[in-house]
């Protein structure tokens, strides 16, 4: 009796001790499942230049045309440039790209004359530098593929490409040269964050006279074209810049040594780009208001209006 009286009483002090051990509630909790690695995130798009370079590298076409009222001893005068471009990426770094084009010139009210402008190939080299910064280099030749060349060009045409350079804030000079083959070479960096862009180009034109001896008197120049971009994106389809230009001559061609204000030409521009995308490609139309600060385009009263459609595949 004794040792059942003992037994009962275990069974009272153990019995629950067990049973909680037991119970679910005091089972310890199942490892989480591992959370899902995120993916990183896209890399914000930078703002598509009028002027300057692309920071990056793809395949595309590009149609630019720019329209340019400007006047001269009380003559207004009217030019447009139409240019054509085309770059296929090679890699992820590099892209091979080619340019061309006409241009049109004429005093207001009477008749206009057409011109043919040189070819530039290019190959172009974008990487990026951490996380915000991208850069790019360009090595290119321009090829003497523009009408009005040789010891006698057509005077009209000579005064085509002339009012085209202007018209083009003298920052693609290498296309309206009919006698010169030029070598032009330059670099990028781009700071792309949040929507926002501040980038500088910086390039250098040596050329050489390959024809044309009495119409062109320099046996050679150098050129260097440079410019600075800030811009932003309103909306993922809507974005606005602004652009500074300057061009300078690093030799001193004989029309400068006779004029110096013929050193260097200062211009801006600003305006607005729309992205859309569109049956597997990337359009990205823009217009942009542009007139001279310094040199022959500020004396000519150059106005430009700028209206671009970059296609990418």
């Amino acid at each position: 009796m004794k040792s059942t009286v003992v037994l009962a009483a275990a069974i009272l002090l153990v019995g629950p001790s067990l049973a909680r051990a037991q119970s679910p509630a005091d089972k310890p909790p199942a490892p989480e499942a591992p959370s899902a690695i995120k993916a990183p995130a896209a890399a914000s798009p930078a703002i598509s230049p009028f002027g300057l370079r692309g920071i990056g590298v793809g395949t595309g076409v590009r149609l630019d045309q720019t329209f340019a009222p400007y006047s001269v001893a009380d003559k207004n005068y009217f030019e447009s440039v139409h240019l054509l471009s085309a770059s296929y990426k090679v890699s992820d770094s590099v892209a091979i790209s080619a340019r061309t084009g006409v241009d049109r010139y004429g005093e207001s009210g009477g008749s206009t004359t057409t011109g043919f402008l040189n070819t530039v190939i290019g190959a172009q080299y974008a990487t990026k530098l951490g996380r915000y910064f991208r850069a790019a280099g360009l090595l290119a030749v321009a090829l003497p593929t523009a009408n009005g060349g040789g010891n006698a060009p057509n005077p009209d045409v000579a005064a085509a490409h002339r009012a085209g350079s202007l018209a083009r804030a003298m920052m693609v000079g290498v296309l309206f040269t009919p006698n010169e083959v030029y070598l032009p070479f330059g670099a990028d960096l781009a700071f792309v964050a949040g929507g926002f862009t501040a980038q500088i180009e910086v390039t250098v034109a040596p050329g050489m006279r390959v024809r044309g001896e009495t119409a062109t008197v320099d046996s050679s120049k150098v050129n260097s074209v440079n410019g600075a971009l800030v811009g932003y994106f309103l909306t993922p389809e809507l974005s606005i810049g602004a652009e500074l230009w300057y061009q300078r001559y690093l030799s001193t061609p004989a029309a400068v040594e006779k004029d110096s204000s013929l050193r260097d030409n200062l211009s801006f521009a600003g305006g607005a780009r729309v992205h859309l995308k569109l049956a597997g490609a990337t359009f990205r139309p823009g217009v942009s208001y542009g007139a001279g600060l310094r040199g022959q385009v500020a004396d000519k009263h150059v106005q430009m209006l700028q209206i671009d459609v970059p296609v990418s595949f």
